[in-house]
């Protein structure tokens, strides 16, 4: 019998971080802005330009040579990283779960020293993740590359159509924003020493979270209809669907509108505990037992316990949690729902981490 697999993007389902969005803010000046327009760029190059062989998570590439540009190290990511992870709510559970009763993988676009220090933090082996590699200590750059870089960062900046681009496809004003991005990234940088940094890095996001899920699958010798998928963002479409349409679970944890349309669960809530009882249940019983279980849940969110096996720990800390509060939505996915849930799991997604990166798609 093929064994259960659990597997995870990290912010979002796990955190509510953004790590490269808040690194970006911190070492970078205007770095909000500039990650936002990157990460919009990003889209758009999979979106509307389609550019051959480019998957999205490109974003973490993008800022290495500003951060490099400003003397940021691997060291300063380790610290930055170890000092500002933001869990979501009643993640410890979670993690007990996880790591005692199911085999269980991340798979997530953050930097290695992100995944590195959560790992470190929760006891959760780093060999069971797959992220994005990033060495900025790998090369140095002169202090001509240094002013080259400042003078892309202030051309990107200028790009505020650039973050509008779903409502404005095809206008000549993105397009014009859009080549100047494209002469940066795809024409200039490759020129310079910098680019070593970004030639070497592959953004596991996408097509590469996808890839991951399959190594998992294949190393381990695994069922598909034994894995669930936990995402929340674009960059978690590819395995969501792959999941789902091989018979798994694919989850959507407060996803935006590409989680949402792409997984067959949405759970929306502001902490850990609906997910950890699903897991308890999918790690214990199995898929069938967990989807008839939300089948009855979604009728009587608070008569979960009736005649399911769902454990004293976790049904004791729901009761007390949700006393006199709304009950978290845990949904099957449907053509008549699906609207509904993306609206309003969206809402909780800027809820709990807030509209700068909850905006991020």
């Amino acid at each position: 019998m093929s064994k259960k697999v659990y597997i995870t993007d990290c912010e979002g389902p796990l955190t509510l971080n953004d790590n490269a969005f808040e690194m970006c803010s911190y070492f970078i000046e205007d770095g909000a802005k500039l990650y936002k327009i990157l990460s919009s760029y990003d889209d758009y190059l999979v979106e509307v330009e389609k550019k051959e062989g480019y998957h999205v998570g490109g974003t973490l590439t993008f800022i290495t040579p500003f951060f490099k540009s400003k003397g940021i190290t691997n060291q300063d990511l380790i610290d930055y990283s170890k000092n500002n992870i933001n869990y979501v709510p009643g993640i410890d559970t979670l993690f007990k779960v996880a790591n005692n009763q199911i085999d269980s993988f991340i798979v997530s676009t953050s930097y290695g020293q992100y995944i590195k220090a959560l790992c470190e933090d929760k006891d959760f082996k780093y060999e069971n993740t797959y992220h994005t590699d990033v060495d900025l200590d790998k090369v140095q750059i002169s202090d001509n590359e240094k002013s080259k870089i400042e003078e892309f960062r202030k051309d990107i900046l200028k790009c505020d159509l650039i973050p509008d681009y779903r409502d404005n496809a095809g206008s000549e004003d993105l397009k014009a924003q859009a080549d100047i991005l494209d002469n940066i990234f795809f024409n200039e940088l490759p020129k310079m020493d910098v680019y070593e940094i970004m030639g070497s890095m592959n953004p596991v996001g996408g097509i590469g979270k996808e890839n991951a899920v399959k190594d998992i699958i294949s190393k381990n010798n695994i069922d598909l209809d034994k894995v669930v998928y936990v995402g929340d963002s674009i960059t978690d479409l590819e395995p969501l669907q792959y999941v789902k349409s091989n018979g798994g679970i694919a989850i959507s944890f407060n996803g935006n509108k590409y989680a949402v349309e792409a997984a067959d669960i949405a759970i929306i809530t502001d902490d850990a505990v609906a997910f950890t009882i699903l897991l308890d249940l999918f790690s214990r019983i199995g898929g069938y037992y967990t989807l008839n279980f939300i089948d009855s849940y979604m009728f009587k969110p608070d008569g979960l316990y009736e005649g399911f096996r769902i454990s004293h720990v976790f049904l004791d800390y729901y009761k007390e949690h949700y006393d006199g509060r709304e009950y978290p939505i845990i949904a099957k996915i449907t053509d008549e729902n699906r609207e509904e849930l993306v609206k309003k799991s969206e809402a909780m997604r800027n809820k709990l981490r807030g509209d700068d990166i909850g905006s991020i798609m």
